[in-house]
């Protein structure tokens, strides 16, 4: 745009044409396109800003999801841990029951053997 055209619509809009007739005067215009920006900015800064809150509501709402899933993967991690960790158990004492059993009879069949010899 050619700075002659420029200052001419610059001036249009600072200094318009005012007739007797005409109750607006420059200021007044000033003030009206200044307070249009205003509105514009504003309008702006508001639908940004929604924008933002959407933005992190749904960033809230993934990282909800995500930490669900991952208490669920614990609970079911610590659900298999406590049945290993059962079953283990369950073997060592069933273990320790079949060495107590052994032991107990070749105890009693060396008393035995013992009494026999005496």
């Amino acid at each position: 745009m050619s700075s002659r055209l420029f200052l001419s619509l610059y001036r249009g809009l600072v200094r318009p044409q005012v007739t007797p007739n005409s109750s607006f005067s420059t200021s007044s215009i000033s003030l009206k396109i200044l307070g249009d920006k205003m509105t514009e900015f504003k309008d702006s800064v508001e639908k940004d800003g929604k924008k933002l809150v959407e933005k992190a509501e749904a960033e809230l709402e993934k990282a909800e999801t995500e930490l669900e899933k991952a208490e669920d993967k614990m609970a079911e991690v610590h659900e298999k841990y406590d049945n290993d960790i059962g079953g283990f158990l369950q073997n060592a004492e069933d273990d320790i029951e079949a060495i107590s059993e052994s032991v107990e009879k070749k105890s009693k069949g060396q008393t035995d053997a013992v009494e026999d010899v005496k």
